[in-house]
């Protein structure tokens, strides 16, 4: 858990005067906006700052019950990037006025779309698994929704080699026959990302 928590934090300064609480000394007390951007941005740095630079596999820890920690290696960098966008999607798409949020918001908003490359680039060293096991096919729903969720940040921004990449990698998890349970909608999410990116899908 220490090497989880320190990973988490040593991030997590980047942007936190630009949601500092408003006031001064310990009576200064902080609206709910300012709470949850800081939250976000503890979580967003770590996990976004280190896949776009392709650090990602190498600096994150993995955490699992049992200690099977080879067997969610494979998949816990899919799902932190998935898990993630899929939250902070809504607000990275949201017009927001000039101003610290707004400066806080573009940045994540071209770390996503680096660590989209870098985690869809097989040449990467932090090129994720999408299609190997059970497991990718829920992230790569979350990874979908995320794109459904902020289509001109993450997909229309995106270079035409990266949005090659990144289609290529999500349509490469139907190798994965999902449960018949509701991880069927984690294949429908793929699916209709993929629809929207005018790739062939299967309705």
């Amino acid at each position: 858990m220490t090497d989880r928590r320190s990973f988490v934090q040593a991030l997590a300064g980047i942007g936190a005067s630009s949601a500092a609480a408003p006031g001064s000394g310990e009576a200064a007390v902080e609206d709910g906006r300012e709470y949850w951007i800081r939250q976000l941005a503890r979580l967003a740095e770590p996990v976004l700052a280190n896949l776009a630079q392709g650090t990602l596999k190498r600096n994150m820890p993995v955490e699992c019950a049992g200690g099977n920690e080879a067997e969610r290696r494979r998949f816990s960098h899919l799902e932190a990037l998935g898990r993630l966008l899929a939250g902070i999607a809504p607000w990275l798409e949201e017009p927001l006025a000039p101003g610290a949020e707004r400066d806080l918001q573009q940045r994540y908003a071209g770390l996503a779309r680096e660590a989209i490359g870098s985690a869809t680039d097989p040449a990467s060293p932090d090129f994720l698994n999408f299609s190997d096991g059970e497991q990718p096919v829920v992230d790569c729903g979350f990874l979908a929704e995320a794109l459904l969720r902020a289509p001109n940040e993450l997909w229309k921004k995106l270079d035409a080699k990266v949005q090659r990449n990144l289609a290529a990698a999500l349509a490469s998890s139907r190798a994965i026959v999902p449960r018949y349970t509701n991880w069927l909608l984690f294949s429908a999410m793929v699916e209709t990302a993929l629809a929207t990116m005018d790739e062939r899908w299967d309705g």
